[in-house]
């Protein structure tokens, strides 16, 4: 099926996850480790659950403050050339020539700010299934007016994705209140977009204590503008949180901070159990003495067994390959996981 952007196909995707009650997994990459990993992971449930097609989303930010995955993609901090990056890495590995191509794979902007995101969000919306067009840095009418203005020009070319909830009130103070089920009545009506975010406890401003799911409050608004609920913040939430998002109405999850964890601490176990093979005797030993390492590095047995009888670099460990594996290994499981949390087995009989 390949990479998916027309937006019939896509809001016919939608309707599909609301039928069988699940929640589309949006995982966030800000490298092509990452982008390869998600797909991997997917394939091996395709796999294991004998569907070929199963569907994923692959998503990114730009110029968003909290997190800018496209400009992160470089070292040359560029958010549009990290975008054209991430969004040909998904492309070449998951179109119709590409090992991934079985996949339905979605393309997502996550946070799109209307004014330093503009030339992604008017301009180049081709490689895109959908967008987040995200004023929830404006008062809630202003968001409204700025949504439905972009919502009546866009609708046609992408799906799109609004925030409900306000980040700074008119005065300018910070706000993380949670959304009610008028507001976000009120939003779908005057903007007309295809899903929304609303505040249910688990946005990204809110701080780890004070983090909480409400899953009442989501179920009453998808009773209410239906189930084009999209949930941003995880790492809160419980496992019977995870179980029940798919019947509140939740059709769409944004994952990334879960990724990088997981991917980025697999490489840290990785070079610390090959660091032998990385580095050279002497700038070892010298690490030794600052007692940042152990005395493993002094044990002939262990140098033999672990790094080949001599300590010093090996083109195999210092090269990026060894790395990558790790990291995709480790995150693609990851993937998986969320599948299966999120209702993929709807699909087929695992």
């Amino acid at each position: 099926m390949s990479v998916i952007t027309n937006p019939v196909a896509v809001r016919e995707l939608y309707n599909e996850l609301a039928e069988r009650d699940v929640a589309i997994p949006c995982f966030c990459a800000e490298n092509q480790r990452t982008v390869e990993a998600i797909l991997q992971g997917v394939t091996r449930v395709a796999e294991e659950m004998g569907v070929d097609d199963l569907p994923v989303f692959i998503a990114f930010t730009a110029t968003y403050p909290g997190r800018q995955n496209s400009v992160n993609w470089t070292s040359t901090s560029d958010p549009i050339c990290g975008a054209r990056l991430c969004l040909s890495a998904v492309r070449v590995l998951a179109g119709d020539d590409g090992p991934f191509r079985k996949l339905r794979v979605f393309t997502h902007l996550d946070h799109g700010q209307p004014d330093t995101d503009s030339a992604l969000l008017t301009e180049c919306l081709d490689p895109f299934s959908c967008v987040m067009f995200d004023a929830s840095m404006v008062p809630f009418d202003e968001n409204i007016r700025r949504t439905a203005e972009y919502v009546a020009r866009y609708s046609d070319l992408v799906t799109i994705e609004g925030a409900v909830d306000e980040i700074v009130s008119s005065g300018g103070q910070p706000q993380d209140s949670l959304c009610t089920v008028e507001r976000a009545e009120r939003f779908v009506r005057e903007t007309g977009v295809d899903l929304i975010v609303p505040n249910v406890g688990t946005e990204h401003r809110a701080t780890q204590e004070e983090a909480k799911y409400h899953g009442d409050l989501a179920h009453a608004i998808s009773e209410s503008v239906g189930k084009i609920l999209c949930l941003h913040g995880t790492s809160s939430l419980s496992g019977e949180d995870v179980a029940r998002l798919n019947r509140d109405g939740i059709v769409k999850v944004n994952i990334w901070t879960r990724l990088a964890l997981v991917g980025g601490q697999a490489v840290a176990r990785h070079v610390l159990r090959d660091l032998g093979n990385v580095l050279g005797a002497e700038e070892i030993a010298s690490l030794v003495n600052e007692g940042l390492l152990g005395s493993a590095f002094d044990d002939p047995a262990r140098i033999e067994r672990l790094w080949g009888g001599a300590l010093g670099p090996k083109l195999n460990s210092v090269a990026e390959t060894a790395r990558r594996r790790v990291w995709v290994d480790d995150v693609s499981s990851v993937v998986g996981e969320y599948l299966f949390a999120f209702g993929y087995r709807h699909y087929g009989n695992a």
